[in-house]
C-alpha cells in the first residue's frame, strides 16, 4: 500500500480530498463532480495464513480483490462462509466497509416494512418514496441506528461480519492499523464502524475465518441465483425515478 501512502501525502500537500474506491459499484457522484484525488484500489490477493485442526482456516484477502470472484474461489476449494459473496459486485474492501450481505435489500426493506412490525419504517418514508414531486433528497439512510427516524436494521442471513476475523486499514495520517473483530464495534445492516471513521484513508486487507464444507459450492450457486432473481423482481417505486445503491436511495427526478 506504499502507493496509497505517497498519494495521501501528495493530497495533503496540495490540500486535496482523497477518495479510495474499489469497483465503484455503489458510488454515485452528483453533477458538481469531485474536487480531489480518486484512487482505484487494485490490491488483489488471496492467501491462506492459518489452518486449524477443526477444519477452519484464516484467509487473508487484499481489499481490491473482486468480492464475487473471492466467493467463487473459496467455495470451489470447499471453504464455507463467503457463499453470499458470489452474487455481490464490488471489492472485498468495499464489502467490509459497508458490511455487505445477502438476502436483504432496500427494496426488501420497503416491502417488509408494510407487513412486518419488527422492521419499523415511518409512513412518511413510503409517501416520500412514492411521490414524484420530491426534489433530490436522501430517502433512506444507512443503519445500525434509526437515521432520520426512517428505518430500523434487521438481521441478514449472511453478511461479512459473520466471518470477518480482522481488518487492516490505513489512516489519513499514514498509519497502518490491524483490528480484530473483537476490537471493532458490532456491525449491522449495511453498516460498519469504518463508515463513521473520520481518519480512515483506505481499507487495505481483511482476514476471514472460514471452515471446510463440501456443500459450500451448492449453496453459493443457490444464493447467486437468488441474487439475480431479486435484481429482476419488481420494485415498489418506478425505476425511472430512483437510483439504488446498497447504502442510499436517491430521488433522481
Amino acid at each position: 500500500m506504499g502507493g496509497v501512502g505517497v498519494t495521501r501525502r501528495h493530497a495533503e500537500e496540495k490540500s486535496l480530498e482523497l477518495l479510495v474506491v474499489g469497483k465503484g459499484s455503489n458510488v454515485l457522484f452528483d453533477d458538481r463532480g469531485f474536487d480531489g484525488l480518486v484512487v482505484i484500489n487494485r490490491v488483489a490477493f488471496v492467501e491462506c495464513t492459518v489452518v486449524y485442526d477443526d477444519g477452519g482456516a484464516l484467509i487473508r484477502v487484499g481489499a481490491g480483490e473482486p468480492f464475487d470472484r473471492l466467493g467463487w474461489r473459496t467455495v470451489r476449494d470447499d471453504w464455507s462462509g463467503l457463499e453470499f459473496a458470489t452474487g455481490i459486485p464490488g471489492t472485498a474492501g468495499g464489502a467490509v466497509f459497508m458490511n455487505a450481505g445477502a438476502n436483504g435489500s432496500v427494496s426488501a426493506a420497503l416491502r417488509v416494512a408494510r407487513s412486518c412490525n419488527p422492521v419499523a419504517v415511518s409512513s412518511h418514508l413510503v409517501k416520500r418514496a412514492l411521490s414524484t414531486k420530491t426534489k433530490p433528497t436522501l430517502l433512506v439512510g444507512r443503519s445500525p441506528h434509526i437515521h432520520d427516524g426512517l428505518i430500523r436494521p434487521w438481521r441478514l442471513r449472511q453478511c461479512v461480519w459473520d466471518t470477518i476475523a480482522s481488518v487492516e486499514y490505513l489512516t489519513k495520517a499514514g498509519e497502518l492499523h490491524v483490528k480484530s473483530k473483537a476490537e471493532l464495534p458490532a456491525a449491522a445492516y449495511r453498516w460498519s464502524a469504518f463508515m463513521d471513521m473520520p481518519d480512515l484513508a483506505a481499507i487495505t486487507a481483511a482476514t476471514f475465518h472460514l471452515h471446510r464444507d463440501a456443500t459450500a459450492h451448492e449453496r453459493a450457486q443457490a444464493m447467486a441465483t437468488r441474487s439475480v432473481h431479486n435484481l429482476c423482481a419488481p420494485f415498489p417505486i418506478p425505476s425511472r425515478h430512483v437510483c439504488l445503491s446498497p447504502v442510499f436511495v436517491w430521488r433522481s427526478c
